[in-house]
Formats: C-alpha cells, sequence, structure tokens
C-alpha cells in the first residue's frame, strides 16, 4: 500500500496531475466590489439578489422575500436606505434612490437578523447603503 502511495505521486507528478502548494497567496480573493451601472431601477437590481423574488414592472412592483405568510397578502419586505426606514412603499425607496449609487444591498430573512427590526422586520428587510451614505 505504501508502494502504491509513492508510484501515483511520482506517476501523477510526472503527469502534472498531482500539485502541492505552500504559498500563503494561494486562497487570496479578487473579487471587486458589484457594479449596478446597468441597472434602470431598484427593481432590476433586487432581481440579481438571491432569495428575493420581483414581478411586476416600473413603479408596480411587488417584493417578495419569505413568502406568503400573511392574512392581509402585505408580504412587502420592510426597505432601509443608508440607514433611514422607507417602510414598505417600494415606490418610495425607488424614487428615493439611484441605483448606479448602490454601493451594497443586504438581503435579512433570519429571525436572528430581523430582530433588530422587531414586527416591521417580519417579512424581511432589505438594507440598501448608497456612495452618499456617511455614517456619524
Amino acid at each position: 500500500m505504501k508502494y502504491l502511495f509513492y508510484l501515483v505521486l511520482i506517476f501523477g507528478s510526472a503527469l502534472g496531475i498531482v500539485a502541492c502548494s505552500t504559498s500563503q497567496n494561494t486562497y487570496k480573493s479578487t473579487r471587486s466590489e458589484p457594479t449596478y451601472k446597468l441597472y434602470n431601477n431598484l427593481a432590476d437590481v433586487l432581481r440579481r439578489q438571491n432569495g428575493v423574488m420581483v414581478t411586476g414592472i416600473g413603479n408596480d412592483v411587488r417584493v417578495q422575500i419569505r413568502g406568503a405568510n400573511s392574512i392581509t397578502l402585505n408580504n412587502q419586505p420592510y426597505y432601509v436606505i443608508n440607514g433611514i426606514p422607507f417602510g414598505r412603499n417600494y415606490a418610495e425607496a425607488n424614487n428615493a434612490i439611484n441605483p448606479v449609487d448602490i454601493v451594497s444591498i443586504r438581503v435579512l430573512k433570519s429571525y436572528h437578523e430581523l430582530s433588530t427590526y422587531g414586527e416591521m422586520g417580519k417579512n424581511g428587510v432589505i438594507e440598501i447603503r448608497t456612495r452618499t451614505y456617511n455614517p456619524r
């Protein structure tokens, strides 16, 4: 068994199959910040987010994160832009920002993440940060 290992190691390295590396830089990520310059409105950006279902066009858009869980069928997520709550109205959130200025979007779904928002976050929260955000 021991000889089989050496045999595989020798033949594998001769064929270029086996590779060893001790470099510290092997697993560094070259991932850059996402760019939203090609999108026309907030719905286009949200369609690219995992776990977000967007239906409709223009300002008549329905965004759903956590599924149908309400008697009143108001499943709209809570929008927070640059730390300012915008409520559940997609049209207000869409008109408040330019998709080109978006730096990051966080879609909060789990109960642990939503505990900060209490009752308002029961259908999910979409946190949007733009270039004009200036934390104090």
